[in-house]
């Protein structure tokens, strides 16, 4: 997937994560609230951060093809820059470190290497933790109490929740393309790919993706507003508020994948064809919103 559309998809997943959490965690708990709203912030900044592993990544260079993607690249570097340095070395230099030697010698500073794998966004979310701990402990040192550390503590967790979910979006992002991922790197050859291009500019894939996450994001706030303030029970209005955020989201991307032919290969060229499976999990979770929605109705 082309880099702006990285950036606009993770600002839209997490305005979309915003409202959520907003209209269904930390009601009455004021400092809860404040602790979760920084997941969205977080998920953002996940999302884009798979690409800092190559200097030469979309994400460091200026687009000056007009002025909306010119500002957009500003900004994308100025994240960019400070999460290269302070999360992806590290993290490179810390999985070098732990890793066998079968193992490590595969990782390599390039584009999709390890940063595009789920062990890669893994060590980076423990790298930030680290960070962050560290953070907090300098800050806090002289006036340490169980209650900060407990408060330090969650938000600490919850940041690193926020990146991984982040994280795990942008490979989402990248699985119908060509060149495809190695999500399991570096512990096995299993590689998750389709028949995308992001070369091919008459492609509008990425933009399609995106719109419609958008048409989402302006119709999900009074969606669940309306699901909550008519529900029965508080419970369920959190339940089906997040069903319907998350399978809205796998949906919009599932069907691309099936219209892209994502498939699962090997170094063997044993190749499985995921049309079958994402159909399934569409079918399931438009199923599983009916029944939540059946529910809801009657009750």
């Amino acid at each position: 997937m082309r880099g702006h559309h990285h950036f606009l998809q993770g600002t839209i997943l997490a305005f979309i994560f915003f409202f959520v959490i907003v209209l269904t965690i930390g009601k009455g708990e004021t400092y809860l609230e404040s602790i979760l709203i920084v997941i969205p912030l977080f998920i953002f900044l996940g999302s884009i951060y798979p690409d800092t592993d190559e200097r030469n990544s979309e994400i460091f260079r200026l687009n000056s093809r007009n002025w909306f993607l010119l500002i957009i690249s500003i900004f994308y570097a100025i994240i960019a820059y400070p999460l290269r340095w302070l999360i992806f070395w590290p993290t490179y230099y810390l999985t070098k470190k732990c890793l066998p030697l079968k193992y490590k010698q595969n990782i390599q500073v390039t584009h999709r290497n390890f940063n595009h794998s789920f062990f890669g966004i893994f060590m980076a979310a423990m790298v930030l933790f680290i960070v962050l701990s560290v953070i907090n402990y300098l800050f806090e040192k002289d006036h340490f109490t169980l209650a900060l550390i407990q408060i330090t503590s969650l938000l600490t967790l919850t940041i690193v929740i926020g990146f991984f979910i982040g994280g795990f979006l942008h490979l989402l992002q990248d699985v119908y393309s060509m060149g495809g991922l190695f999500v399991l790197f570096p512990f096995s050859n299993l590689k998750i790919s389709g028949d995308y291009s992001s070369r091919d500019y008459t492609d509008k894939m990425d933009r399609r993706i995106t719109i419609l996450l958008f048409v989402f994001l302006i119709f999900c706030q009074p969606i669940f507003a309306y699901i909550i303030t008519h529900s029965p029970s508080n419970s369920l209005a959190i339940r089906t508020v997040w069903l319907v955020a998350v399978s809205a989201i796998l949906i919009i991307y599932l069907s691309f994948g099936i219209k892209y032919r994502v498939i699962i290969s090997n170094w063997e060229n044993k190749v499985v064809n995921l049309r079958k499976f994402f159909i399934s999990a569409i079918v399931i979770l438009v199923l599983l919103n009916i029944l939540n929605y059946i529910l809801f109705i009657e009750l």
